[in-house]
């Protein structure tokens, strides 16, 4: 699996400048629900979405 740090790296470097606070927050947020679905835990779903 991918680290954070790579993730951020990669975003600067495709960029061409450093990441704003804001951008670092945002990536937070995905990693942590890209590493949730990794690990199978954001695989359930949702009683609206069953069928």
């Amino acid at each position: 699996m991918i680290s954070f740090l790579q993730v951020c790296e990669d975003t600067k470097e495709n960029l061409g400048r450093q990441l704003q606070n804001n951008e670092v927050e945002f990536l937070k947020w995905m990693y942590e629900r890209y590493t949730k679905e990794e690990l199978g835990e954001g695989m359930e779903c949702s009683p609206q979405h069953q069928v």
